[in-house]
């Protein structure tokens, strides 16, 4: 039979055992993506690579395990959820009209309005907690409590009710929410999916019980089971993920490998990170090697709300050709950093987190024309580029203010020509132009590549993010809109599994992120985690910065 914590096997004796699943520990930077990916190839040989089943956190870590080369087809390659989600034949999902229709029926305890559609490929995603309603809040809270295989007649009662009535209410609509897929799937015992022979489970130590649980029941129907994970780097115990879970039952020492030398730690930040990880009450004892350059840890007199002195080492970081990550424990203290990185006209990115589009202002959001390339589409005749062509053309103008520029009618024109395959890619004809400006000194400020002219008459959904493309353009020069920013921003857990030239940290935390840093054993473990991945993303470099407020966590240097 199974144990429901763990999923594993138990004997008669109650003795936890776990024939097939072969544990790799991967601690930061020594290749566990590599390790998986020569894993998968060999198994590939080995079964077929129709065999082949790999899960892991969200659809773009399971990607970077495989090469866009290797024989496996992309339904076997995805999140836990989307496995399930297959493997009970695609149900219906709880969607926006639902939702909607919930809190015309449950108006005390609702629904935020603006509803995200549920994404299998990232059940994870970042969420604005100032925007979270009741509804919100109980059903995260809900997820948990189900994610750890907790005993429901434990649970608040509040929580017991909302857990009626949504149940209740997801079978009057014949919908299932993203837990109701991983339980059906492990209570009822569902196959696993194409009957693979193989299974892989990577980022294993972020999944809460419920999902190892079914991860192991699948990982014993099959004839390999490998989970790749570092216990040291759980980052997602708000959710569920307990290290305890992952860690049981002990494996004999011929199913479990550490691999042992990083290729990105250098031996300064090694030595920090080796102190700091053994403060954790809880974790697989592992020795792992540093890369072989020194490298620093130095302090940086700066806080996430005072960045005045971050200037001048910044430039010199980005002139020598370094990444820079700036990282902070929680979302709300990014604001500060990205505002002033707007201000000083430097570009960045989270290349982790492309859903925020606020880390990624210069990205634009899908399917539309970002406000790099509307600028550079602008400036392309002033470039010695060539002439626009019609594509160009509506680029930068469909987002000029038609009155006195455009003559009636000539936006309608541009965008015709521009949807147009046949002429969307030809120069634009000067007797078109000639036709559709008006404004007399349009076309020379326009030819000279005027960035003032352009913002000038900018719509006004418009002026925000190109003045900040534009920004870039005066303090950067125009090529920066052209190449991947430098800069990284973002919360610790978003850049999980990234790496920079040079790591900022700011040491800060939430009330709730100091309570749980102030507290012995076990709740102090989540923020020496969480700090002990922003550590360990750095090449070359770590600089601690100030903290903004006495809740912050001391003693790291």
């Amino acid at each position: 039979m199974l144990n429901q914590s763990t999923g594993c096997a138990v004997h008669n004796s109650g003795t936890l055992v776990a024939s097939r699943e072969v544990r790799i520990f991967g601690p930061p930077g020594c290749g566990k993506t590599t390790t998986i990916k020569r894993l998968v190839i060999e198994k590939c040989k080995e079964y077929g690579s129709e065999s082949i089943l790999i899960a892991s956190f969200t659809k773009t870590a399971a990607r970077q395990v495989v090469s866009q080369h290797l024989p496996v087809d992309d339904q076997q390659i995805g999140t836990l959820h989307a496995h399930a989600f297959r493997a009970l034949d695609r149900p219906k999902l709880v969607n926006k009209p639902a939702l909607e229709e919930w809190n015309r029926q449950y108006p005390t305890r609702p629904f935020a309005d603006g509803f995200k559609a549920l994404d299998l490929d990232d059940p994870y995603k970042d969420q604005d907690q100032s925007a979270l309603q009741q509804g919100d809040a109980l059903l995260q809270k809900l997820n948990l409590y189900r994610g750890l295989l907790t005993d429901r007649e434990g649970w608040p009662l509040s929580l017991q009710s909302f857990h009626e009535d949504w149940t209740a209410f997801k079978q009057s609509q014949d919908l299932l929410d993203f837990t109701d897929l991983i339980e059906i799937c492990y209570f009822d015992q569902a196959p696993i999916p194409r009957g693979a022979r193989v299974l892989f489970l990577d980022e294993a130590q972020d999944f809460s019980p419920l999902e190892l649980a079914l991860a192991r029941q699948w990982g014993e129907s099959c004839d390999e089971f490998f989970l790749a994970a570092d216990d040291d780097q759980t980052l997602y115990a708000f959710k569920g993920a307990d290290p305890q879970a992952f860690l049981t039952p002990a494996l004999p020492p011929e199913q479990v490998r550490v691999l042992e030398q990083s290729y990105r730690v250098p031996r300064a930040v090694h030595a920090l990170a080796c102190s700091w990880v053994e403060q954790l009450t809880l974790r697989q004892p592992k020795v792992y090697r540093p890369r072989d350059f020194e490298g620093t840890v130095d302090r940086l007199p700066v806080t996430y709300k005072y960045l005045a002195s971050l200037r001048d080492p910044l430039a010199g970081w980005l002139k020598d050709k370094k990444t820079v990550a700036l990282l902070a424990s929680c979302s709300y203290m990014v604001d500060p950093i990205k505002h002033q990185l707007r201000a000083w006209g430097i570009p960045f990115h989270n290349p982790w987190r492309r859903s925020r589009g606020d880390w990624n202002p210069l990205l634009g959001k899908k399917d539309s024309v970002s406000a790099a390339q509307r600028v550079l589409a602008y400036l392309r005749p002033s470039r010695n580029e060539g002439w626009w062509t019609y594509r160009d053309l509506w680029d930068w103008a469909g987002v000029i203010e038609s009155e006195r520029i455009f003559a009636h009618g000539a936006k309608t024109a541009m965008r015709r020509k521009a949807e147009d395959e046949l002429t969307s890619s030809q120069p634009v004809e000067t007797s078109d132009l000639e036709a559709w400006i008006v404004d007399v000194q349009a076309p020379q400020a326009t030819i000279a590549g005027d960035l003032a002219w352009y913002q000038a008459h900018l719509l006004k959904s418009a002026q925000k993010p190109i003045a900040y493309a534009c920004s870039i353009v005066e303090a950067c020069g125009v090529e920066a809109l052209t190449k991947e920013p430098q800069v990284i921003i973002g919360t610790v857990h978003s850049v999980k599994g990234g790496e920079a030239s040079n790591v900022v940290l700011f040491p800060d935390l939430s009330r709730a992120g100091f309570e749980e840093w102030c507290s012995p054993g076990p709740r102090r473990d989540s923020i020496v985690r969480c700090f002990y991945v922003g550590i360990t993303r750095t090449k070359e470099s770590l600089y601690w910065a100030d903290p903004a407020s006495p809740m912050a966590i001391s003693g790291y240097l």
